[in-house]
């Protein structure tokens, strides 16, 4: 039995012991909820996706233990539905693609090289981070989201725009969005790199902008981790800082930061302040039809008493409101994080929804079933 079976086996058993909605076979939350502790504990629609292949590690064969993101196009014709998946240790993006119960893994993209990228526009940015320095590594890539367009459209990349956290260190390969062309019949197009979400975030409240640079794990610092197209703006999901019980989205026009040339091009952006409760942040994002926006969240650390959940937030009304928590997954002794969110779809009236996680190999794909 494989880790990712063991773990599905442990969640059934514990299902009996959990207050759920199940209506038509669906495990789904039942209606909304104004405090997290008040919203259903859901878990994993079984059986569930199978992984045909594998996502690529850091090293060469080996399966991705640290995936972060994912977004998908609009589903094609015969339901086959196209997707960008993202780790967080590496300088590739993946696509795969998601049919029948199955996740099939393809072909990588590159995103930076091993040098400072020349032609990325606006100017990299001068972070104080706490051991200073350190090298052009890893993209860091923390969130994926996908605008369309009159030629098919574009999937963007955030990294995390925080120090390393094990080293503290400022790497800027970490500080870049890159926008990935794809056109109608699927096939991905050059890599555009910016540096310009910097000067957005440089431009937050004090709240905020100040924890740019800071120790994530002494000091709350900035750290981005999910990401969202809605319209013509791009909104930045903030794992920390987590500020009086507050979370962050940072909400900007995509024509600012792809602006093309050097200097600076970002206006003060639009904060969304979220009432996620102590030592919660965003985990990741992803549009919804109707033009909000879902939110999964969770500890901003490893806080043990933080739920991984999801929830639904209208930029334009600023209501937030409780979907679900998630029952916890199982990676051996520790508990797998929730990373990566995307929406399939409707099925049977209940919104399906994949989560990935990381510490799990390849993800450990999950797909849960929510009234919404």
């Amino acid at each position: 039995m494989t880790e990712v079976e063991r773990s599905r086996t442990h969640l059934l058993s514990m299902a009996f012991a959990i207050v759920i909605t199940i209506t038509a076979g669906l495990t789904c939350a039942a209606a909304a909820a104004d405090d997290v502790d008040d919203a259903p504990m859901v878990v994993p629609e079984n059986p569930g996706l199978v992984i045909q292949g594998f996502f690529a590690g850091k090293k060469k064969n080996d399966a991705a233990q640290d995936l972060s993101g994912i977004a998908c196009r609009p589903p094609a014709a015969g339901g086959a539905i196209e997707c960008l998946i993202v780790n967080d240790e590496g300088v590739t993006a993946q696509s795969v693609v998601i049919d029948k119960g199955h996740l099939t893994p393809g072909e990588s993209v590159t995103l930076i090289g091993s040098e400072l990228p020349k032609a990325a526009l606006g100017e990299q940015p001068k972070v104080g981070c706490p051991k200073g320095p350190g090298g052009f590594k890893e993209f860091d890539g923390e969130g994926v989201t996908f605008a369309p367009g009159p030629a098919g459209g574009f999937f963007h990349i955030v990294g995390s725009h925080g120090c390393s956290r094990k080293k503290d260190e400022f790497r800027p390969s970490s500080f870049l969005l890159a926008r990935v062309p794809v056109d109608s019949a699927g096939k991905l197009g050059a890599v555009e790199l910016s540096w310009r979400v910097s000067e957005a975030l440089d431009r937050t409240p004090p709240a905020i902008s100040k924890k740019v640079g800071k120790s994530l794990g002494d000091d709350n610092g900035l750290n981005i981790e999910g990401i969202a197209a809605i319209g013509d703006r791009l909104l930045f999901g903030l794992r920390a800082p987590s500020v009086d019980e507050k979370g962050y989205i940072v909400s900007v026009p995509v024509a600012e930061l792809f602006a093309s040339g050097g200097g600076k091009a970002v206006g003060a952006p639009v904060v969304h302040e979220l009432p996620l409760g102590k030592n919660v942040g965003v985990r990741d994002l992803a549009a919804l039809p109707d033009g909000k926006l879902l939110v999964l969240s969770g500890p901003t650390l490893d806080q043990a008493s933080v739920s991984y959940a999801l929830s639904v937030y209208d930029p334009d009304t600023n209501r937030h409101r409780w979907l679900a928590r998630l029952a916890d997954i199982r990676s051996g002794d520790d508990r797998a994080k929730a990373e990566a969110v995307v929406v399939l779809g409707r099925h049977d009236d209940a919104l399906r929804v994949l989560i990935m996680f990381d510490g799990i190999q390849n993800g450990g794909p999950q797909e849960y079933r929510l009234r919404y």
